[in-house]
């Protein structure tokens, strides 16, 4: 997506990707989320979200992994809102979310670049 969507507020990119074809698919307690016409993104639109910058950070260090979604864009939005836009995931099993996150803990070899990039992330935000 190479359309910026600064200064636009929640609801205005959202009728603009509804318009677009985008289609609703999930929606939580601080975002909802559209899936592209064609199926291979998610568009995150929340009307308040302070932690999205860092998320996008997250995920731009942390891309070449390939551990972390890919991100296409995001903007901050007026009034505090925050657009995410990344690749469509696909669900996986618990057993398997649950041993990614265990390795995360333990700092597992092959996870060890995304968990440095999680913590020059969090110790740059939380300083």
């Amino acid at each position: 997506m190479s359309r910026s969507f600064r200064g636009f507020d929640h609801r205005g990119v959202e009728g603009t990707l509804v318009a677009a074809g985008w289609t609703p698919c999930g929606a939580g307690d601080w975002a909802i989320v559209l899936r592209s016409p064609d199926g291979t993104k998610a568009a995150r639109i929340s009307p308040f979200d302070p932690t999205g910058p860092y998320t996008a950070a997250l995920y731009r260090q942390a891309g070449h992994t390939r551990q972390v979604p890919e991100l296409y864009a995001h903007d901050r939005l007026v009034g505090g809102g925050d657009l995410q836009v990344m690749e469509w995931l696909q669900p996986v099993a618990e057993d398997q979310a649950v041993a990614f996150h265990r390795a995360i803990s333990r700092r597992a070899e092959e996870l060890s670049e995304l968990v440095d990039v999680v913590r020059r992330v969090h110790v740059c935000t939380s300083s």
